[in-house]
């Protein structure tokens, strides 16, 4: 694995001559949270139909805390750290009575966390996939974005 240089000095890990995290984060540019996010659940799609597993869960991975971010900049909410997230995502699931929320981000950090140990069998994959699709559509929709 080697770390490369991408616009705007955002560093990208590097996993294969074919594969690398691009676009992970837009400091200043033009695009905004919630059209980021939509951004990236259209490569998570693509990448998982070129069975790239571990760039599909990434790029979902990506997709929610782009949604997450989006709300909590609406808010005025802090969003800057994994922790500000999962609170963000449990003052959502209070306010809207959606307790669901809360267990589809969990199944979304799951996402994250096979992107580096690639732990998730096909059949896990296929089965949460749709659910983290729906989460970042439900938040995004909160946010008054659609998908």
């Amino acid at each position: 694995m080697s770390i490369t240089t991408i616009e705007g000095g955002i560093m990208g890990l590097k996993r294969s001559s074919e594969s690398t995290v691009t676009g992970v984060a837009n400091f200043g540019g033009s695009m905004d949270h919630a059209a980021q996010a939509q951004v990236f659940l259209k490569q998570s799609d693509e990448e998982f139909a070129r069975n790239d597993v571990l760039q599909g869960s990434e790029k979902l991975w990506s997709a929610t805390c782009q949604a997450i971010m989006a709300i909590a900049e609406q808010r005025g909410w802090s969003y800057g750290k994994s922790k500000h997230r999962s609170v963000v995502v449990d003052r959502l699931a209070d306010e809207s009575e959606e307790s669901w929320l809360k267990s589809g981000y969990g199944i979304a950090e799951k996402f994250h966390a096979n992107f580096y140990n690639d732990f998730m069998e096909d059949y896990a994959v296929e089965r949460d996939r749709p659910v983290v699709h729906r989460l970042v559509e439900r938040l995004l929709s909160l946010n008054g974005s659609s998908v």
